[in-house]
């Protein structure tokens, strides 16, 4: 019977996913984490035997997917505490028993909306931030070719002189 887990990378990297086998999985796990220059922290299987382990490892890995940044690949993912990660995991797992998936609840729904904001903000503040650089850099650019201007008009009067 298959088991749900999540891992930890110490940068807060996050892998979900399904194993038949916890700790074969486990040593497999560092090395992934190792290929993608992390450590792992640690690995939890946060739901004991279930049936059907795949309806709710795609759902939360959908969910994750719009509530974090996606890593490379679909079920690694950063910006997204592992506590709420393990948690969306044991509560859909319980919940789905026959179904493919279970509706997010309505505290799920709040932590993907404040994290969504969050990656609003922080997307608005790099985009100042660039046009303050882009700024900058056609002031420098205007500067250059006024200082050009000048020493060519000097050099311009010294060799008429």
């Amino acid at each position: 019977m298959p088991y749900l887990y999540v891992a930890e990378g110490e940068r807060g990297l996050i892998k979900i996913g399904m194993t038949t086998n916890p700790a074969a999985r486990e040593k497999s796990l560092r090395q992934e984490f190792a290929r993608r220059g992390e450590k792992m922290v640690r690995m939890v299987p946060c739901t004991g035997d279930i049936p059907n382990a795949r309806g709710p490892e795609w759902y939360v890995a959908r969910l994750l997917s719009e509530m974090a940044t996606p890593a490379k690949g679909r079920e690694w993912f950063t910006g997204v505490p592992f506590d709420d990660a393990c948690r969306l995991l044991h509560q859909h797992a319980q919940t789905s028993g026959h179904l493919r998936w279970a509706e997010p609840t309505p505290e799920d729904v709040r932590r993907r909306d404040q994290i969504m904001k969050t990656r609003a903000e922080l997307k608005a503040a790099r985009k100042v931030r660039l046009e303050q650089f882009e700024a900058r850099k056609s002031v420098r650019r205007a500067i250059r070719q006024f200082r050009a201007t000048v020493c060519e008009r000097i050099a311009h009067v010294l060799a008429a002189a």
